[in-house]
């Protein structure tokens, strides 16, 4: 029988300094069931990751999409799954959430027109696609 141990990684260095989180450093993603249990987990995990990252600040609007984003999607499209994404950049918390909901491909007015638009949200730093004024 051939030596397996090869195939195991290797660990990582241990004069790589341990940098504590930050909001710079902020970049985490999770697959959630598209269940009724789903965006109160979204919103259990996002406070978590914020508040290790020191974005207290954006706490209150970022929970909020979140746990709203799954709770649409969990609700209105095809998918087994949700992926939630959040990633701190140029000075903004970006929110994603990917489903199964196929890409439009009538002209995007078609869904304004359907949807009233948003305004007076409380973003504080919070972007998202079709959120806060984007």
């Amino acid at each position: 029988m051939a030596d397996r141990s090869s195939l195991c990684p290797v660990a990582a260095p241990v004069d790589r300094p341990f940098a504590p989180p930050a909001s710079d450093t902020l970049a985490y993603s999770f697959t959630l069931p598209a269940a009724p249990q789903s965006p109160a987990i979204a919103r259990s995990a996002t406070r978590a990751i914020l508040r290790s990252h020191g974005l207290d600040d954006v706490m209150d609007a970022a929970v909020q999409v979140v746990g709203e984003l799954p709770a649409c999607s969990c609700r209105l499209a095809p998918a087994a799954e949700v992926y939630v994404s959040l990633r701190y950049r140029d000075d903004a918390l970006r929110v994603v959430l990917y489903d199964t909901h196929p890409r439009h491909t009538h002209p995007p007015a078609g869904c304004g027109l359907r949807r009233p638009p948003l305004s007076g949200a409380p973003c504080s730093g919070l972007r998202g696609q079709g959120l806060c004024g984007d």
